[in-house]
């Protein structure tokens, strides 16, 4: 019983992190989901009292005022007993003052619950629904804040807000004393139901005109890590940036078989190519993203670019005699994007502590490393004032995950795999498998394992036989780091931890056993080298890849509007940008490129230019750096167009010569 109630909590886990909309679309929706999952939450509790099975990490991490509340909604509903025996929801006075006094306070406090805060504004919600006050209650601190979005932008935001402080985020949810599920659950019952259906555009969470879909190309590629990690984990980074991304759990061709009314602007084939799509999607951009397969050139030309793992294998490509012709001719592109570290909690061990436990986290088992190592722990245990002998500890994701066939596929088994690397002291990075195909795994293949150990702070051997491991100790990535820049010197790791053979393990062992100070240099200098990998910056260089790649395809397209010619007038270019920004008030985000400077210091538009303009190569154009730039600049708020203009025209009026009516 204990494995299915834990693989149903993983399951839910993906559900959750992966699936984005917004609790009123669900409280509305007529599929019962808000009662489902309250029966499953009961279905998690025992007792009376609804104790959880396990510890609940939230209910731990309650303040004062969140016991206070808790007891005083208990005390209130025991003496004013309603029909509903087993009500979840606060009542309006004990909500409204958690409210005034505490309701910002989780947000800012990184090791509180925001369950507490969360279930305030959902009772707020229940008791308007209650009283059919669709604008909100008219008096307290919500006044003016509909059901809608009090429930879908607020106590939703803050109820995930606990999925980036706890690794078992949805457990927590469900078997909360707050109860938050059967909250959600009156509301569904009291939502009002539309006059007519609603439109299928009802809903448009993402300003973004961007569409991107990752999608396995085989039957199963949906249930392999690695989809997980350059397909769901991908897709999640880019909706954090404001674009509609979605990765589709579920095989490539049922994808091309029902009809849809989202349409991808760029699909991101996983592992294998999804060709139905690529038929029936001819406008949008495909990228090709094989991960560890090596076939890439088959039905290469049906793609607009490549993704690959390692610097070599872009070189490889790049050079290949199949591809030069298309790569030169501008039909397809190569692109270096290695996989990303998923360390979110920033787990980190202690370099410093004496060695117990050393070992690999890998399903190859390789027996003679394993002997070596053992051999020469059992050597260092001889040693006088060691009392004990150090463990190798071989860990087999294939045992660790069993329940899921031995697949890391949720958010929680990520978060396993990084709490599993923080038992050990030193790690070994080693490509052991894939010996068959030795040529394409040694130049082509990721270096992820050794990532995830850095990532902890994990001391690690490095085989320098693989170019996917010396991408990162060498500090490769990204490639528009300088070779010889200072930055990529100081990050480099220690070379006597980067071995060539099985030889120089011991030697290498040896150093990090008998030196404390080797070991907190390897941990601090494999941090910084990890933060380079993060998914935040990966994500951000697909985003850049993605983008170039769609302005390159609809170059043809009709010009949507341009700006006014002042250049008669005397007025600058920002002054016939911004212009046209005040003719248009709708547009809340903005970058300007150009090979001209729109920031000059004699401007009196720079202040607001600088966070909005991108200066191009006047020979080449917007290179990938610049669409980087682009992509962040887009993020930042319109800015005070009116203001600028106003500042510009006082000072053409203050710098002009008076007429004069007489001599």
């Amino acid at each position: 019983m204990a494995t299915e109630v834990e693989k149903t909590q993983l399951e839910l886990e993906g559900l959750f992190f992966y699936l984005e909309v917004p609790w009123h679309i669900v409280a509305s929706h007529h599929w019962p989901l808000t009662g489902l999952l309250a029966r499953l939450a009961k279905a998690m509790q025992i007792g009376e009292g609804g104790e959880s099975r396990q510890m609940n990490l939230c209910d731990q991490a309650d303040e004062v005022m969140d016991d206070a509340m808790y007891r005083a909604g208990l005390v209130w509903w025991r003496e004013h007993p309603t029909e509903d025996a087993d009500t979840p929801y606060l009542p309006l006075h004990v909500a409204q003052e958690f409210i005034t006094s505490e309701v910002l306070k989780p947000m800012m406090q990184p090791y509180r619950c925001t369950f507490g805060a969360a279930a305030a504004l959902l009772s707020i919600v229940v008791l308007a629904l209650k009283a059919n006050l669709l604008e909100g209650l008219p008096d307290g601190p919500t006044t003016g804040r509909s059901p809608q979005t009090l429930l879908s932008a607020e106590a939703e935001v803050i109820v995930k807000l606990w999925e980036e402080r706890s690794h078992q985020f949805v457990y927590d949810m469900l078997t909360s004393h707050w109860r938050i599920p059967q909250i959600l659950e009156q509301i569904s019952r009291l939502w009002p139901q539309p006059q007519s259906p609603p439109s299928w555009h009802a809903w448009t969470p993402f300003s973004s005109t961007r569409r991107i879909l990752f999608l396995g190309g085989g039957d199963t590629t949906y249930q392999w890590g690695s989809f997980t990690v350059r397909g769901r984990q991908m897709a999640r980074g880019l909706r954090k940036h404001n674009i509609d991304a979605r990765a589709w759990n579920w095989p490539c061709k049922e994808w091309c078989n029902i009809e849809h009314r989202w349409s991808p602007t760029s699909i991101v084939h996983v592992k294998f190519m999804c060709l139905c799509a690529v038929s029936a999607w001819p406008h949008a951009v495909h990228i090709f993203d094989p991960v560890d397969t090596f076939d890439v050139l088959d039905n290469v030309t049906e793609m607009d670019a490549i993704l690959v793992q390692t610097s070599l294998c872009k070189r490889d490509l790049e050079f290949h005699p199949a591809l030069r012709p298309l790569l030169a001719s501008g039909q397809l592109a190569v692109h270096w994007l290695p996989h990303h570290h998923a360390n979110k909690h920033n787990l980190l061990i202690d370099a410093s502590a004496d060695v117990a436990r050393v070992g690999v986290h890998t399903i190859h088992s390789d027996i003679e490393l394993q002997q070596q190592v053992e051999e020469f722990l059992e050597e260092y245990s001889r040693q006088p004032g060691i009392s004990t002998v150090p463990e190798f500890i071989h860990m087999d994701p294939t045992k660790l995950f069993l329940h899921n066939d031995g697949r890391v596929t949720t958010p929680q088994h990520t978060d396993a795999v990084y709490q599993q690397l923080t038992t050990l002291q030193i790690g070994f990075a080693k490509q052991s498998g894939c010996r068959s195909e030795w040529f394409f795994c040694s130049r082509w293949k990721t270096g992820q394992r050794l990532l995830n150990m850095m990532s902890v702070g994990m001391p690690s051997i490095v085989w320098g036989d693989a170019q996917g491991y010396l991408d990162v100790v060498e500090g490769l990535w990204p490639p528009d780091v300088g070779g010889d820049s200072a930055e990529r010197k100081a990050d480099a790791y220690p070379q006597q931890l980067i071995v060539g053979s099985d030889a120089d393990v011991p030697d290498a062992l040896g150093a990090l056993f008998n030196n404390a100070s080797l070991r907190m240099e390897a941990s601090q200098k494999g941090l910084r080298l990890a933060e380079r990998f993060s998914l935040d910056r990966i994500v951000d260089r697909l985003d850049a890849i993605l983008l170039a790649a769609e302005m390159r395809k609809s170059h043809q397209t009709r010009v949507a509007d341009s700006t006014p010619d002042l250049r008669d007038l005397g007025r600058s270019r920002e002054d016939e940008i911004l212009l046209w920004l005040k003719r248009h008030p709708e547009v809340r985000h903005w970058v300007a490129l150009d090979d001209l400077d729109l920031a000059p210091m004699s401007s009196p538009h720079r202040r607001l230019m600088i966070p909005h303009f991108v200066k191009t190569d006047p020979e080449h154009g917007l290179k990938e750096p610049g669409v980087a730039k682009a992509l962040r600049l887009l993020r930042n708020p319109r800015g005070c167009v009116e203001e600028s203009l106003s500042r510009a025209h006082a000072q053409r009026i203050a710098r002009a010569k008076p007429f004069q009516l007489c001599a």
